[in-house]
């Protein structure tokens, strides 16, 4: 019975020591720290369609620092880069601080029970190479959405240097919305286009007034063959202005742009 007793004593102490010891090793693992950014990419894909990834890649190479943003349904060839400026790069570097990215190097998780969702890869390198890496399948780390959040808009901010008002665009240049007669609507449907007329001033005002807050980014080569709705703006002396939209893209003059709207335009 004493022999028992001793056994289960010595087994006890001997997991005490590895638990103690895991837990040393623990506290002895020097805590990443993110105090520069020499790189950082996030990636987010379904893995059901082509050119189905979100990508964006932001580099530095010396003091200058750039960022390379693939759109979703956007092929590599026609992601878009800019430069980045200095309070850019602060408020990349304040941004990563203020949600302790650092934290999340190493996560690595699944949810094995979701059949069609997405996956993520993050990463972060320092300058002076402390490298800050994290995935995942419907699992994500502490703040990843809050972060995910503030930093595509502060990559949405860093891109409007790529993108120009719709209206802008040199084909609309002697455009004049008082000369407009009608509108003309096209939808694809299943049969084909449905076409629609409108006379109506107001009416075509509104449409007008939807079109004014699009910006325009870099061309794009990829169609869509989907939900295609071209409207055409005739003016009195019979000349039409013609904006063709393909999904995420808009038709100008037979070039292909990536375009978006925005509220502050």
């Amino acid at each position: 019975m004493k022999n028992k007793k001793r056994i289960i004593i010595g087994i006890l102490l001997l997991v005490i020591v590895v638990i103690g010891g895991i837990f040393v090793m623990g506290l002895l693992k020097p805590k990443k720290e993110i105090n520069s950014i020499k790189s950082l990419e996030y990636r987010e894909s379904d893995g059901r369609s082509i050119y189905g990834a979100l990508e964006f890649k932001y580099k530095c190479n010396g003091e200058e620092c750039t960022l390379k943003t693939k759109p979703e349904g956007v092929p590599e060839e026609d992601a878009f880069l800019v430069n980045v400026t200095e309070e850019e790069q602060q408020e990349l570097l304040e941004l990563v601080q203020k949600y302790n990215v650092a934290s999340w190097d190493g996560f690595n998780k699944s949810d094995q029970f979701v059949l069609d969702g997405s996956n993520f890869t993050f990463s972060v390198t320092t300058k002076d190479n402390v490298k800050i890496y994290a995935s995942g399948y419907m699992k994500y780390p502490r703040n990843f959405s809050n972060f995910m959040k503030e930093l595509e808009a502060l990559f949405a901010k860093m891109n409007r240097k790529n993108q120009f008002l719709l209206f802008e665009h040199e084909y609309y240049k002697d455009f004049d919305l008082e000369k407009v007669t009608k509108l003309m609507i096209k939808k694809a449907t299943v049969g084909g286009m449905d076409t629609e007329e409108v006379t109506d001033k107001e009416e075509i005002k509104k449409t007008y007034e939807h079109w004014t807050h699009m910006v325009v980014g870099p061309k794009c080569s990829r169609a869509c063959e989907d939900n295609t709705t071209i409207y055409t703006f005739v003016m009195e002396d019979g000349k039409e202005y013609t904006i063709e939209r393909e999904c995420d893209w808009v038709i100008i003059n037979n070039e292909r742009y990536y375009y978006q709207y925005r509220k502050d335009v």
